[in-house]
């Protein structure tokens, strides 16, 4: 089961909006959209909106109104999930709502997924939340003279998404000993190039 942290009460809002559309409503997440630490109850309906030609709405309190919005961007974004001890999915609803849950940590939002414990990345796919399994490479770093390089070409020919990089026996310098202290750690296009960079200015070093 996923776990949410929904801002109003998400049974009045598909109850009033169910009425008011005629058609059947469900609540999907709660997350940013386009401004960081702004996050919005997401909902979804099946046809699009007659007028507005969207699936997705999204739902939020701003100067003690409830305002609605377009949200049909939920589908480009990409949920890091955590678990806790009893199996439940979790995942941080804004740029900067870190959870600790169980020994497990996840923060970033839709900007970025920085996890201790990551248990796997979901996308929203016709109002629902499911595991991304393709576009997630793994580049392995190897403890050799050559890892460097097959970790710059490997990581070159991977295309824009999330990366997993698996470092073995590395010992980093301590600029990047922040960055690169667990053995799995799942970074954006930009924090990958950055990596890359790193590796070939010798930055990182066996």
């Amino acid at each position: 089961m996923i776990k949410h942290a929904p801002i109003l009460d998400i049974e009045k809002v598909i109850s009033r909006y169910e009425k008011k559309d005629n058609v059947p409503i469900k609540y999907v997440c709660t997350t940013d959209l386009r401004a960081s630490d702004r996050p919005v109850d997401v909902f979804y309906r099946e046809s699009p909106h007659p007028e507005f030609g969207n699936r997705y709405f999204g739902v939020y309190a701003y100067n003690g109104d409830v305002m609605i919005c377009n949200a049909d961007i939920v589908e480009s974004f990409e949920f890091g999930m955590i678990k806790d001890k009893d199996g439940n999915y979790w995942y941080s609803s804004s740029h900067h709502d870190c959870l600790f849950i169980d020994g497990c940590m996840i923060d970033g939002g839709r900007e970025y997924i920085r996890s201790d414990g990551l248990a796997g990345v979901f996308e929203i796919v016709n109002g629902e939340l499911i595991e991304r399994k393709e576009n997630i490479m793994e580049v392995i770093v190897q403890q050799s003279e050559a890892y460097k390089l097959k970790v710059v070409k490997k990581a070159l020919e991977i295309p824009a998404g999330l990366f997993e990089i698996t470092f073995t026996g590395l010992n980093v310098t301590e600029k990047y000993e922040e960055v690169i202290t667990k053995d799995r750690f799942f970074m954006n296009q930009s924090e990958l190039n950055n990596l890359i960079s790193c590796l070939q200015n010798e930055e990182i070093s066996v």
